[in-house]
């Protein structure tokens, strides 16, 4: 677009990052929403659930990696950026916490308190914007270990098996 347009629309570059960043952490907010549903638990299982969950944040994360890193720039000078961030970080802690009480009710998920457990999601699911996880392939053995390791988190003790033996 001519920049002339471009200013039609937004006054600033700084105003331009903040819609895209806006826009971006709704999509997030949008496939947490999505790939964490107390009814996809209940059909598919937990480690089926976050398989995909898994997978498809790899590909979100991949997508949007540029927009990403110019947001992580822009955060420390941009109140309106931290803000945008919080506000979107505490809508999906709460969805996990909800998917996370859900589960417990169901007993597919362990015990405990489920706003911690929600915050711990949050910080793994943050991780997800690493590169590592960015060139995820799906069924790769990367996948399967990473999906493993959220699974541990969540799942109740008497159902942590690794190779035959009960893990405590």
């Amino acid at each position: 677009i001519s920049i002339a347009t471009f200013y039609n629309h937004f006054t600033t570059k700084d105003d331009a990052l903040i819609s895209a960043y806006e826009q971006l952490m709704g999509d997030l907010v949008e496939l947490v929403e999505d790939k964490c549903r107390i009814d996809t638990l209940l059909d598919a299982g937990l480690r089926q659930l976050i398989e995909s969950w898994v997978a498809h944040s790899a590909i979100f994360f991949r997508h949007n990696a540029s927009l990403f890193r110019l947001a992580q720039v822009a955060i420390e000078r941009s109140k309106t950026m931290r803000n945008l961030f919080r506000e979107h970080e505490m809508i999906v802690i709460k969805h996990y916490q909800r998917f996370i009480e859900r589960g417990q009710a169901a007993s597919l998920i362990r015990a405990g308190n489920a706003e911690t457990m929600a915050e711990v999601l949050a910080v793994v699911s943050e991780s997800w914007n690493h590169p590592l996880v960015q060139r995820l392939e799906e069924g790769s053995e990367f996948h399967q270990e990473l999906t493993e390791s959220v699974t541990r988190i969540l799942e109740p003790a008497n159902q942590y098996k690794h190779e035959g033996k009960n893990n405590v």
